[in-house]
Parts: C-alpha cells; structure tokens; sequence
C-alpha cells in the first residue's frame, strides 16, 4: 500500500494519504486536514536512500578523460562481489 503526499490548493498544507488498492468500498476521502480544501495536488515526495554496506562503506568517484576528449567519471559503490 503506497503513501502518498498531497499539497493543499489553498492553505498549501502538506498530508500523507495512504492509497489501497482494492473495491470501491475502499476510497480515500481527499480533503485537506487543515482547512477542509478538496483540491489536493501530488507532490513528488523525497526518499531516504543511503549506499554501502553496515560497515560504513561509501561510493568511490574516479574521474577520466574520455576518448572524446571530455571528461567523465565511474561510480563505483561497495557491495558483495561475484
């Protein structure tokens, strides 16, 4: 079941809404919390997201030059090999 997050068109209020998937007896009324508003916009909302292993590892950057003249670079992140 993914959670949403909607702004509200007036108050500019931001609310999470949990979206189920399933009958009709399952809608999600879409009205602000704070003021009452029923026009809601989705916003993209951010995500925690961290690389490496628990043991503190981190992504390496090399940088290069590529055939092309320009420069580019590899990412390397940490993870099992093989």
């Amino acid at each position: 079941m993914p959670i949403y997050e909607f702004k509200c068109a007036d108050c500019g209020n931001i609310q999470e809404v949990l979206v189920r998937s399933g009958n009709d007896s399952d809608k999600v009324e879409m009205r602000c919390k704070a003021c009452g508003c029923e026009v809601l916009e989705r916003v993209l909302s951010r995500v925690g997201y961290s690389m490496g292993s628990d043991k503190g590892a981190s992504p390496s950057v090399s940088a290069h030059n590529c055939s092309s003249g320009n420069s580019c670079a590899t990412i390397d992140i940490p993870g099992p090999s093989g």
